[in-house]
């Protein structure tokens, strides 16, 4: 069983791992931190075996791994899972790498893939891990895999776990459009092999009040930026998804997020390769790469591969939240004052709308919700006048591959302006 990433192949232990692993068992700065002060060569050679042995059982209860360089196949760590449950579903994640490999990130690069496997293969639904209170570095590794402190009866360990829901439902009530998610999660996973770590919704589909007018939005969290041969794939994917006979395949749109980047937000927007409602190729944008769009993740996120979308990103401070949305209702209407005919279509003028509605409601709230939570929030609080309005722009959210391509109507923009530069006045 072999698992590969970036650096590294994990594989199953031979004979001749002996003196590779020795290094690491015999060091008395890694087993300071384990339970063992010594681990004898017999002990080691009784490991290998017995890891040897326990590779061929069925039902398996131990995966113990070698993790070796793939550029010059030298073993530099050890790591596994230890079923620890008689359902078969709950394990204890385990790792060591030698010394003269610390701090570069051979750890995490192991673990993760290893949590992925237990999870997506070995049909696990809880896995933990335990490191001692001084081992900062370890528990940083823990932490960064998505792990979450918890806590135990022992002050001489620390205890970090992650389970997975207890049941795992459709992400969407609708059959045709889970089918076409399927087939894009399926695509992305070959084309970008072991770059991508995970795939959720967003957007509507996650806060709620969707409906077969709504577009898809989705996130796909991959490991590192794409390379030129991973962008030449994925250009190929979204172009034969778009030729699905399902409508819903022409109304996906969503980004390609580096982990680092979705979980540490930069000071300054970054470009992300991003697919637009309607596209059928991949673009730079910065459009998903907000507070706005990792709180959603965060609190409302539907997986459709890989962990927990929450465990991707770290909470977002109300304030900052709050901050982002008034500066986002700011920049658009400058944007619009300068030039009304950036809304000058039927789609953008609701658009223009149905979203002022939700970033108002959202900012007095403190929380992201739905353009159908937003528009009746204003209708219901602020000034009846505007009902009409917001109405009109609900009812022509359909079609917008033909309304995005039709001038507004005179009156509606007129309407329009006067809306937005209200709601931006109630800053």
């Amino acid at each position: 069983m072999p698992l590969l990433t970036r650096r590294l192949l994990l594989r199953e232990f031979v004979e001749t791992d002996f003196e590779a692993l020795r290094e690491i068992e015999s060091d008395p700065e890694i087993l300071r931190y384990r339970s063992r002060s010594e681990i004898t060569p017999a002990a080691t050679r009784e490991f290998i075996n017995n890891a040897k042995a326990q590779a061929a059982e069925q039902p398996r209860q131990q995966y113990a791994l070698g993790a070796v360089l793939k550029d010059s196949l030298r073993l530099i760590g050890e790591l596994g899972l230890t079923i620890s449950s008689s359902k078969y579903d709950e394990a204890y994640l385990w790792y060591s790498i030698n010394r003269k490999y610390w701090g570069q990130g051979y750890g995490t690069e192991a673990a993760a893939r290893l949590l992925r496997f237990g999870f997506e293969e070995a049909s696990l639904r809880r896995i933990f891990a335990e490191c001692h209170p001084d081992n900062l570095a370890s528990a940083r590794v823990l932490e960064k895999i998505g792990l979450k402190r918890e806590t135990t009866a022992s002050p001489e360990r620390l205890r970090f776990g992650l389970s997975l829901p207890p049941t795992i439902n459709p992400p969407t009530p609708y059959p045709d459009l889970n089918t076409v998610l399927s087939e894009l999660v399926t695509a992305v996973r070959k084309a970008l092999g072991e770059t991508f770590l995970g795939a959720c919704l967003q957007g509507s589909f996650a806060v709620g009040d969707f409906d077969r007018d709504s577009d898809v939005d989705f996130i796909i969290v991959i490991a590192q930026a794409l390379t030129a041969e991973q962008m030449f794939a994925l250009q190929y994917v979204h172009g034969r998804l778009f030729e699905l006979e399902s409508a819903w395949a022409q109304h996906l749109e969503g980004s390609y997020f580096p982990r680092d980047m979705l979980r540490r937000p930069a000071a300054s927007k970054q470009l992300l390769w991003y697919l637009d409602n309607g596209s059928r190729a991949l673009v730079q944008s910065a459009h998903d790469d907000t507070l706005v769009v990792r709180a959603v993740m965060r609190e409302h996120g539907v997986p459709l591969a890989g962990l927990d979308p929450a465990t991707w990103v770290d909470p977002v401070p109300v304030d900052e939240l709050r901050q982002e949305i008034r500066a986002e209702m700011t920049r658009w209407w400058q944007e619009i004052q300068a030039d009304p005919e950036r809304i000058n279509n039927h789609f953008y003028q609701a658009y223009a709308v149905l979203n002022y509605c939700r970033m108002l409601h959202d900012l007095r709230m403190g929380r992201v919700g739905s353009k159908r939570a937003g528009a009746e929030w204003v209708k219901a609080n602020l000034d009846p006048a505007w009902t009409g309005l917001i109405d009109r722009a609900w009812s022509g959210r359909p079609k917008p591959e033909i309304t995005s391509r039709t001038r507004a109507d005179p009156d509606e923009l007129r309407q329009t302006l006067a809306f937005v530069r209200y709601i931006v006045g109630q800053l």
